[in-house]
């Protein structure tokens, strides 16, 4: 139960003395969470109903044992809590985790889900297994994932990386920004944005065109850049940064700006890859 003494307890959650503490915890079949509270304990009231929410959104997926240090001060003792809220995790009657102090509601979800894997996690892992070989089939799994945790991050990203492997770049795009909506990308998705504005920017034009057009103009920046951004968005980034670092050595002012532009975009997706050292430093000499 809460702080307040008059509220009833929730489903899966259970209030524990030093007599139930044995069979509630150390013999349950599914892990537990232990609050150590205190009704005078401000933190402790705005901890307690959100595990209490939590626990009957798990749905016996884990069960909340709540603990009154001022009653069961041997209890608080034992686990050597002096400091509240103090929460500890226990799994086949074994204390696995635990922290004091508040945490935000997605903080604690996500302490809770490495605890209690739940079907959400379930199928992210099964996408995770398909994605290399079956990107299709790990989209979907990707979906389900979200449908059970609406916003999961970790499937977003997913449903962006395999969006983008099957083509598919405006279920990518809003994959991506569904992401940024929720706060700062992470560097996953930071280089996947980057590697969807090259395929935006460079996946109209057919390589194949592109490729002959530029052999025809070889003296045409135009033509050049255009083949840059195409063999960047098919994915071929060494022969695409030498296509724009020829641009930045053989024509000057507005073309080599454009070539040095084609040059960073593809940096930015490549990330630690040496070719971008060894680039850089071509496109060093050449600038300077």
């Amino acid at each position: 139960m809460s702080a307040d003494a008059a509220s009833p307890s929730p489903p899966f959650t259970v209030d524990v003395t030093a007599a139930t503490f044995e069979a509630a915890v150390l013999r349950s079949p599914v892990p537990v969470v232990v609050d150590f509270w205190a009704p005078w304990c401000g933190p402790c009231r705005t901890l307690g109903p959100l595990l209490e929410g939590l626990a009957a959104e798990g749905n016996g997926a884990w069960t909340l044992a709540k603990v009154d240090i001022d009653q069961e001060q041997q209890l608080a003792a034992a686990f050597r809590v002096s400091s509240i809220p103090h929460v500890i995790a226990f799994a086949g009657g074994r204390p696995v985790d635990q922290f004091v102090g508040l945490k935000t509601e997605a903080d604690l979800r996500a302490w809770l889900h490495r605890l209690a894997p739940d079907e959400a996690d379930h199928r992210l892992a099964e996408a995770a297994k398909l994605e290399a070989d079956s990107p299709t089939a790990a989209a979907i799994r990707y979906g389900l994932a979200l449908d059970l945790r609406p916003g999961f991050p970790e499937a977003t990203l997913g449903l962006a990386r395999c969006a983008m492997r099957t083509g598919d770049v405006d279920e990518a795009a809003a994959a991506l920004a569904d992401l940024e909506q929720r706060g700062p990308l992470p560097p996953e998705a930071t280089k996947l944005k980057a590697e969807l504005a090259l395929r935006q920017s460079g996946g109209k034009t057919d390589l194949a065109e592109a490729r002959a057009a530029a052999e025809a103009a070889p003296d045409d920046p135009a033509a050049q850049l255009t083949l840059a951004d195409a063999l960047a968005a098919a994915g071929e980034y060494e022969p695409a940064l030498q296509a724009a670092l020829s641009v930045v050595e053989r024509f000057p002012g507005q073309p080599r700006d454009a070539g040095k532009a084609a040059m960073l975009r593809v940096f930015e997706v490549l990330g630690a890859d040496p070719l971008v050292g060894d680039y850089r430093r071509r496109l060093a000499s050449a600038l300077y």
